[in-house]
């Protein structure tokens, strides 16, 4: 009994220790990165032109990976542009979708409307529990998170308006990238929360070195 005993008790604790190793690898990581909720903003307020760059340290080697760029141009009677733009650097690259987008504008002569479909492409939009691999689709481009065009009082009669607000919400999304070496592939993700279309908050950031796939758990 008393040996029957002893092996119950092993398999607890084994299975116990397995549970919590389990649990340290699954969310506690030392490369994520709290990020406290930093507001990047362009003021469309205070002035017609305004841009503010953000640099961020993914993997923590001293080197940027990439500049988050919030854009507004605002005028009365002209056009109004606002953005926010992910430039990539140090070998990184996005996790991207496409989607077909239709605008129109009249010809030179003013006589009829043309309407135009381009291939637009955005930084793809993860959410919690999603899992991404290496081998997925993504690009060096600089993409846009958002994107709004208002051809202002003179224009609106002959061109579209254009609203790319996919991103734009009160929930937090994650941005998916890539870095694949010589010697090295990571995978990252960094929580944002898009706001508005001049508008970011980003809350953390967290990568893995050689992995083929992760799962976004935090």
């Amino acid at each position: 009994m008393k040996k029957d005993m002893r092996l119950i008790l092993l398999i607890v604790f084994t299975i116990s220790l397995i549970a919590c190793k389990k649990h340290d690898d699954t969310y506690i990581d030392n490369n994520f990165q709290d990020l406290s909720d930093t507001l990047i903003q362009a003021s469309q307020f205070l002035v017609n032109f305004s841009e503010v760059f953000y640099d961020l340290d993914i993997d923590r080697d001293s080197v940027v990976d990439l500049t988050i760029k919030t854009h507004t141009n605002y005028s009365s009677f002209a056009l109004r542009e606002n953005y926010i733009q992910i430039l990539l650097k140090n070998g990184y690259e996005i996790n991207y979708s496409k989607y077909i987008e239709t605008t129109w504008n009249w010809n030179p002569d003013l006589v009829d409307t043309i309407f135009h479909n381009d291939t637009i492409m955005i930084p793809k939009i993860h959410h919690i529990n999603d899992t991404i691999k290496i081998d997925s689709d993504f690009s060096n481009n600089s993409l846009m998170l958002t994107y709004s065009l208002d051809p202002g009082v003179m224009g609106r009669s002959y061109n579209s308006y254009i609203n790319r607000n996919m991103w734009i919400s009160d929930d937090y999304k994650y941005i998916v990238l890539r870095k694949i070496g010589v010697n090295e592939k990571r995978l990252a993700w960094i929580k944002v929360k898009v706001t508005g279309y001049q508008s970011i908050i980003l809350n953390s950031c967290n990568y893995f070195k050689e992995t083929n796939e992760i799962l976004i758990e935090q």
